[in-house]
């Protein structure tokens, strides 16, 4: 996904996995997901059972929520609606991408009306995805 949107003019992704922008072993790991946050547009949640287990990925949600930042949040794996943070579910459309076809487009408007095409395919191991335009 990083790679795609890249290639699409979204230069500026955190992905807290990415070797050369990513968190860095020793770097105080709160802190630089803040800042990411801080700087973002778009918070991507790719929603799994692992996912909406750990208290670690709904408060970097709530941060993004509080933020006041636009949300996306994308099943990936099977994930009961029940699982998934009250938070979430009562307010943002959750799109499901592992039923019907196993790729899937969508498109994004930011404001004030750039437009951000994205492709997902099947079996991403990504928790989150932030993306900021520059």
């Amino acid at each position: 996904m990083r790679d795609w949107m890249r290639s699409h003019g979204w230069d500026d992704t955190f992905l807290d996995l990415d070797p050369e922008r990513g968190l860095k072993a020793g770097e105080r790991w709160q802190d630089a997901l803040k800042r990411a946050a801080n700087r973002c547009e778009l918070v991507i949640f790719l929603v799994s059972p692992a996912w909406a287990k750990s208290k670690w990925c709904l408060a970097e949600f709530l941060l993004a929520k509080s933020l006041n930042k636009r949300i996306f949040a994308a099943v990936v794996e099977p994930t009961s609606f029940e699982m998934m943070p009250i938070e979430m579910t009562a307010e943002w459309q959750i799109v499901d991408l592992i039923s019907g076809d196993r790729d899937n487009r969508f498109v994004v408007t930011l404001p004030p009306g750039n437009l951000i095409y994205s492709l997902l395919s099947s079996g991403p191991r990504l928790s989150m995805f932030w993306l900021s335009r520059l």
